[in-house]
């Protein structure tokens, strides 16, 4: 998975500046909500800093994604590196940790806007539990083919 750097957990949360992505998973009808609504997908990446810091063990990253409420009209290369990434997962896999071949997680991760995001200190919701979590959520809200959706 990819790493990614942030100087602003390091200033703002006296934390590491480099994570390393571990996982991905996702939501359907987001955790956060954005002026009360929710989106019809969040996809949560999860990453581990290079050297935990002041209490800072994980940071995540949200990316929404709608069927109809999105707020970005993707090119066609876009287009085409959303629709890659959700054709590689096997959703019909119904076994607990299913082994599937590599994801282009890469090519998703380069093409979305991380500039612009909202960014707290927060906590996540299954175990561990951690109540030091830097969360970074994206503003954009990418565009989901009904097909992707229906899958989840």
């Amino acid at each position: 998975m990819q790493t990614f750097n942030s100087n602003l957990a390091e200033t703002a949360f006296g934390g590491p500046a480099r994570f390393t992505g571990v996982q991905f998973h996702f939501h359907a009808g987001s955790e956060h909500t954005v002026e009360g609504k929710r989106h019809d997908l969040e996809m949560h990446t999860v990453h581990l800093p290079a050297e935990p810091m002041n209490g800072v063990k994980y940071a995540a990253m949200g990316l929404f994604f709608s069927v109809n409420d999105y707020n970005i009209d993707v090119n066609p290369w876009q287009e085409a590196i959303i629709d890659n990434f959700f054709e590689s997962l096997k959703w019909e896999e119904t076994e607990a940790d299913p082994i599937v071949a590599e994801v282009p997680y890469g090519d998703l991760m380069n093409m979305v806007d991380m500039n612009n995001r909202w960014v707290y200190k927060g906590s996540v919701t299954t175990p561990p539990c951690d109540n030091f979590v830097y969360w970074n959520v994206l503003k954009t809200i990418y565009p989901l083919k009904e097909k992707y959706l229906e899958q989840f």
